[in-house]
């Protein structure tokens, strides 16, 4: 049975996280827990031996926590310790950072780190090696060095005992940022007060700090899952950030990407979001390229910078990204949503696989919509934008047991999540044995998502908005069919059209009559185009047309019988 130990627990369980116990039944587990770990049951029991009811139990997904259910036999491997959880005051925020500050402040002078949570300061130079302070203490010794305090957070778990409490070290990744570039920044009293919930830490304290005030990150688009990357990034304190977004904000875009307002419409979305974060933290350096992503570009954009975080909707981006990052050795996180389902891939050219080691190549037009035309569930892109920012904010601080290469499914319908670990492909053309992407001269952007070539395929037409219109004033035998989605056409209708979801084009076939042609609409013609060649796909004969700039480009056109504009 594994049993897994909230947070707020863990000082009382030695820091772990995940305990391993032999128990069958809820009972035979506390017990265990308690045999192995003395210091829990107070935690676990009040003074009258009651279980406290601030914990709840979990196996299942089931809440156990009553007495009657503790000595069933269980049959699942997972029992869960979930204590109720609320916020630190603010006054106690600001006496755990003051300690925090005094603790960077007597940092050993010899090795730079802070050792007198369990050194005697005086003499913290004697004490430490130098080379490495996370063996500070002498084994043999430790007893004379240490205080008497908890002194976990220095001495090996195997070195004698301390009087203190030993825990096992924590296996952290190492910090994209070196020592050598954390101490040569620092923070002024301004910046304590601010980042005090962080100084409060001690995972993070005055020295993680400076290494988010040290890191430099570009941040890739600046809409729906760039809003919370953005902000987060900023508020935490990373001393650097460049948003590249080509676009401008739309009415639209205001229902997910929450970093822009009213205001901001028609405005560049790069120029946008870097008001925002800089109305968050003026403290940190924000710098904008208005820019849309190429092979030519990529590498300048994000050379020198410590991290790339791919917010685009684009494939030929994701993939551009991910293959300048191997090339420089630049970690990168991406983020990704449609409709009520999210990703979010983390890739280090230094360990496990990359994007291309899952995907070699992205799916062509005539499979899946194109970039950035499908539906979103509004709050899905915070979700996924907020656990990027904290994986990001993870790297930066080296905290967490290293997790990349791992993809994360995210459910929004059925609030599951799902960790993939995924695999280095050997045979991966831009980080396998033999790569065949050296340079970014190598990056076939016309080849990029090419449609399927099929044999004596017929041809789809394209067809101008004053054509269409001049056969609608006409009465010409034309079937027009709209694929947006509901929410579009009610906000928008096109005169004359039949909605037919793509979907749905396989059960509706009979609909469409071959012996006129059939227009397919939608707001700036992808989708249209998408639309006809799935129908083709289904294998449809007739005469197919995609309205050529969708009805953004006949907004300006009367309809005689209309009476109004499109």
């Amino acid at each position: 049975m594994k049993v897994y130990i909230s947070g707020i627990l863990r000082k009382f369980f030695d820091g772990q996280a995940v305990v391993d116990s032999a128990g069958r039944t809820i009972r035979q587990n506390l017990d265990s827990l308690v045999n192995e770990y003395p210091g829990a049951e107070r935690i676990l029991y009040d003074d009258a031996g009651n279980f406290r009811r601030f914990i709840s139990i979990y196996v299942g997904g089931e809440d156990l926590s009553a007495n009657e259910n503790w000595d069933a036999e269980l049959e699942a491997s997972e029992l869960f310790l979930v204590p109720a959880m609320a916020g630190e005051s603010a006054e106690k925020l600001t006496a755990f950072a003051d300690d925090a500050d005094e603790t960077e402040e007597g940092a050993c002078d010899s090795c730079g780190d802070a050792c007198d949570s369990c050194c005697d300061a005086d003499s913290c130079d004697s004490c430490c090696d130098a080379d490495s302070c996370d063996s500070c203490c002498d084994a043999d010794t430790c007893d004379s060095c240490c205080d008497a305090a908890p002194c976990d957070s220095r001495c090996d778990a195997d070195a004698a005992p301390c009087g203190g409490v030993l825990a096992p070290k924590r296996q952290n990744r190492e910090s994209i940022i070196s020592e050598y570039r954390r101490s040569a920044v620092s923070l002024d009293d301004s910046e304590r007060a601010r980042y005090r919930n962080h100084l409060a830490l001690p995972e993070i304290g005055a020295r993680g700090q400076k290494r988010l005030k040290a890191a430099k990150v570009v941040v890739a688009g600046a809409g729906a899952i760039a809003s919370p990357v953005i902000l987060y990034l900023a508020a935490a304190g990373v001393g650097k950030i460049k948003i590249v977004d080509s676009g401008e904000v739309d009415s639209a875009d205001l229902q997910s990407q929450i970093i822009h307002s009213t205001r901001d419409l028609n405005r560049p979305r790069a120029a946008s979001a870097k008001d925002s974060a800089r109305n968050v933290n003026r403290s940190v350096q924000i710098e904008t390229e208005q820019v849309e992503i190429d092979a030519d570009n990529i590498l300048s954009l994000i050379e020198g910078y410590d991290l790339v975080i791919d917010c685009t909707d684009s494939y030929k981006s994701r993939y551009l990204i991910n293959d300048a990052c191997v090339l420089l050795g630049i970690p990168w996180i991406f983020g990704a949503a449609r409709r009520f389902e999210g990703q979010i891939g983390l890739f280090d050219p230094k360990e496990g696989a990359c994007y291309r080691c899952l995907y070699p190549t992205p799916p062509p037009t005539d499979i899946l919509p194109p970039d950035g035309e499908a539906a979103l569930f509004s709050p899905l892109p915070g979700l996924i934008g907020s656990v990027a920012a904290s994986e990001a904010l993870k790297l930066i601080l080296g905290l967490g047991a290293p997790s990349a290469g791992r993809l994360l499914i995210v459910d929004a319908i059925s609030l599951e999540f799902r960790a993939l670990d995924t695999k280095k492909n050997v045979a991966c053309p831009v980080c396998g044995k033999d790569p065949a992407i050296k340079t970014m001269d190598d990056f076939d952007a016309e080849d990029f998502r090419r449609p399927r070539e099929t044999e004596e395929a017929l041809p789809i037409g394209s067809i101008e908005p004053e054509e269409l219109a001049h056969l609608i004033e006409s009465n010409s035998p034309v079937m027009i069919v709209d694929v947006r989605e509901p929410h579009e056409r009610s906000a928008l209708r096109f005169p004359s059209a039949v909605a037919i979801p793509i979907g749905q084009f396989e059960r509706r076939l009979r609909e469409f009559d071959p012996e006129r042609k059939t227009v397919f609409v939608c707001k700036s013609g992808k989708r249209s185009l998408f639309a006809a060649k799935t129908l083709r796909e289904i294998g449809y004969t007739g005469p197919l047309f995609s309205l050529a700039g969708g009805i953004d480009a006949m907004k300006d056109i009367m309809f005689s019988h209309e009476g109004a504009w499109l």
